[in-house]
């Protein structure tokens, strides 16, 4: 079957589609004789899901599924090369966040080599990701986000090495960012006090109370269905830790089962998500959002306290004097 181009006027963003890799991409889909395509229709279904089921073994499935979309509307060197090496993460059973942060540094760091006029990675050099790197600096990014991406780009650029693509100059030698030690920052006591008493709806007060009684990751309470929480046992099973993937059991205080019973009682029954929003699954951005507003009514917006601050202070409860 022929992949059908429309003639009239699309978005610039579609103009520099690779079609043979649209084709590729297309023809490995399991509803693909059954559509007629154009170019539009065709990124637009592959950015969705295939199965809207949502099921937990599937997750790490959609997350490739949607970089793959958005890899076809990039105009970069290398996309089937980016494509192999996302599928061997995925066969690796590497998390979703692993998967999603390589994608987007190998996205950064090829939209710059493609502004250095190189269009095959077999001519990128040592210094090509030298001045990626103080592009990256420049930018205003911190040592520590500029660490993890060097990280993440020399595991791809290693890839590439091994497949004889890239020459074993350019990883040859070790970058090294010096990163200051700190330690995790947790919320005081007496700024603890205030949030709790802070009020807010019954969703946002169940939120911010989990987190701060079980030390849940904010990305394992936003991935938790409702079949996992057991209000009875005051338990809520993680099927798979956000950064080890092991799974674990957290209990829940008096005013944290509280809390989740409350939401419970207004919470639509047909959502799976434990918290969500119109589109399912709330987002960490709106979790981020909704914090930055509680800390406000708390009173204790200048204390630069984060989401993860919560965990930390759950650990720094239960941690032995």
């Amino acid at each position: 079957m022929a992949l059908e181009v429309s003639t009239s006027k699309r978005q610039s963003s579609l103009e520099s589609i690779d079609l043979k890799f649209l084709r590729k991409l297309l023809q490995t889909h399991p509803q693909y004789n059954q559509h007629k395509w154009d170019t539009k229709s065709a990124v637009d279904f592959l950015k969705k899901p295939k199965d809207p089921v949502i099921e937990r073994k599937s997750e790490r499935r959609r997350c490739l599924e949607r970089l793959i979309g958005r890899l076809v509307v990039r105009d970069i060197p290398g996309k089937d090369l980016i494509e192999e090496y996302l599928q061997d993460q995925y066969r690796r059973n590497l998390s979703v966040n692993t998967m999603r942060n390589a994608f987007c540094v190998i996205d950064s760091f090829l939209t710059f080599v493609k502004g250095l006029n190189k269009t095959d990675l077999n001519t990128v050099i040592h210094k090509d990701v030298l001045a990626y790197i103080e592009h990256e600096q420049d930018r205003g990014m911190g040592a520590r986000t500029v660490h993890v991406r060097v990280r993440l780009l020399r595991t791809f650029l290693r890839y590439l090495m091994e497949k004889d693509i890239m020459q074993p100059e350019v990883v040859a030698k070790r970058i090294m960012i010096k990163v200051p030690d700190s330690l995790p920052r947790a919320m005081e006591p007496e700024d603890e006090k205030k949030l709790v008493d802070a009020g807010g709806s019954v969703r946002d007060r169940a939120m911010v109370l989990v987190l701060l009684r079980t030390g849940m990751r904010i990305g394992e309470l936003l991935n938790t269905l409702v079949k996992e929480v057991y209000l009875k046992e005051r338990r809520i099973e993680i099927y798979e830790a956000e950064k080890n993937e092991v799974g674990r059991v957290v209990y829940l205080s008096d005013d944290a089962r509280s809390a989740l019973k409350a939401w419970f009682e207004i919470r639509d029954d047909r959502k799976d998500y434990l918290f969500y929003t119109h589109r399912e699954r709330m987002s960490y951005a709106t979790a981020r959002s909704m914090f930055l507003r509680y800390l406000e009514k708390a009173g204790i917006s200048h204390r630069d306290y984060t989401l993860h601050s919560l965990r930390h202070y759950a650990e720094f409860r239960i941690m032995p004097s």
